[in-house]
């Protein structure tokens, strides 16, 4: 009997922890404490697990939705931000001819580049051609394409040297770009349009290594991805879709996956980790070998499961599957949609979030948080062991366990 009195308070303390990190307002969120500890190498190695802000639905400061959101974003942790480069994703006007004159002169984007963030992904569409490729590449449409890109490229390269920052160009669900008005059932795909988004990747692709040819004293790294997002329409049926029938003509450095094909259902485990792996291989095996580039080169580039259909236990035990599932796999990064709900339906939140409209941290919040926590830890425990930061394997491994 005379334990009892600790095992309840014990008991209670953790309790209003897992309180705490559920329903703390985001105004109050402290800096993540154990940053401090840490020097420059810990805190920029690739933590792999990250999450992204894209068309936020709410605000719940004063400040701007993109600065909020990334702000939020580094305090849980994490040192990787996945953002748009269009303004009106969140609430922003501003007009601009090229997409690194955003970075530069916007305040609120300006503001996230100078954030302690250390991987940067880009939804990146020249204002000028957008997606006119459906009919072929035109002269003019691929000089502004690659304008557009070696502009931000050689502006990233140039501007952050120094400041150990990585970044990876790309856009959003490719597969949805080459069929018809989002139709899955689609087969066949024209040849003319098929063209047009080999050459628009290439044109990309080059404009990039362009830019890296003529900053070889920079220090910065700039990679070109691309997303698919129906694999196994490629995989099971032979349709007509992007890691099929471009991949393998084009030359880019990575490739995003938008995984909900393959990940919705984690009811079954077992299943959708077989699913995950084989579209993970399949779409390894169409890219090109790329000599500057170490490991796999496939990431999840989008996951997760909207509280509208998934209560908080499940949102997050999923989650970790698929974490574990992609880390097991060897991506290099594999990032949550996302920080704030962006989809809105009948009024009512979907619920595709870390933190809520009212400001409650979820339980796949805190596995996020916990886990940047306890791999900073490890990381930082191996270097003092052994004198070198663990490989990417190494640090796979551990993760998992983890997870």
């Amino acid at each position: 009997m005379k334990k009892l009195p600790f095992l309840l308070l014990l008991y209670s303390m953790l309790l209003y922890l897992f309180w705490c990190c559920d329903n703390a307002e985001p105004n109050g969120e402290p800096p993540n404490p154990t940053n401090g500890e840490y020097s420059a190498d810990i805190l920029s190695y690739n933590y792999a697990i990250g999450t992204q802000t894209i068309g936020p639905s709410y605000g719940l400061t004063d400040e701007t939705r993109l600065v909020e959101t990334a702000s939020r974003i580094l305090e849980m942790g994490s040192n990787i931000l996945k953002i748009t480069l269009d303004p009106s994703s969140y609430g922003l006007i501003y007009n601009h001819t090229y997409s690194h004159q955003l970075l530069e002169n916007e305040s609120s984007f300006r503001k996230i580049m100078n954030m302690d963030f250390n991987y940067y992904f880009f939804w990146v569409y020249a204002p000028r051609v957008d997606v006119a490729w459906r009919d072929g590449l035109s002269p003019t449409e691929s000089f502004n394409e690659y304008d557009n890109m070696y502009k931000l490229a050689d502006y990233l390269l140039k501007n952050f040297n120094g400041k150990n920052k990585k970044f990876y160009l790309g856009h959003w669900e490719g597969d949805w770009h080459l069929v018809d008005n989002f139709n899955a059932g689609q087969r066949n795909v024209s040849a003319e349009r098929i063209q047009g988004m080999i050459d628009w990747y290439n044109i990309r692709q080059k404009a990039i290594d362009d830019a890296r040819a003529a900053n070889t004293g920079s220090d910065v790294e700039v990679y070109h991805y691309v997303e698919v997002n129906r694999v196994l329409d490629a995989v099971n049926l032979n349709y007509d879709r992007v890691t099929n029938k471009v991949l393998p003509f084009s030359n880019v450095d990575y490739v995003s996956y938008s995984s909900y094909d393959v990940t919705w259902n984690a009811s079954n485990a077992s299943t959708m980790r077989g699913n995950l792996r084989g579209a993970l291989n399949y779409i390894e095996q169409q890219l090109k070998p790329k000599g500057n580039i170490e490991g796999k080169r496939v990431f999840i580039g989008e996951y997760g499961y909207p509280a509208k259909s998934h209560n908080e236990a499940n949102q997050d035990a999923y989650s970790r599957l698929v974490m574990k599932y992609a880390l097991e796999w060897g991506c290099p990064f594999v990032l949550y949609w996302e920080m704030y709900n962006n989809e809105v339906e009948n009024g009512q939140q979907v619920g595709y979030w870390l933190i809520d409209n009212n400001g409650n941290k979820k339980k796949v919040y805190c596995t996020h948080r916990n886990f940047y926590e306890d791999m900073k830890k490890y990381v930082s425990d191996f270097k003092n062991e052994k004198g070198k930061l663990p490989s990417h394997d190494e640090f796979n491994a551990m993760a998992v366990s983890k997870l």
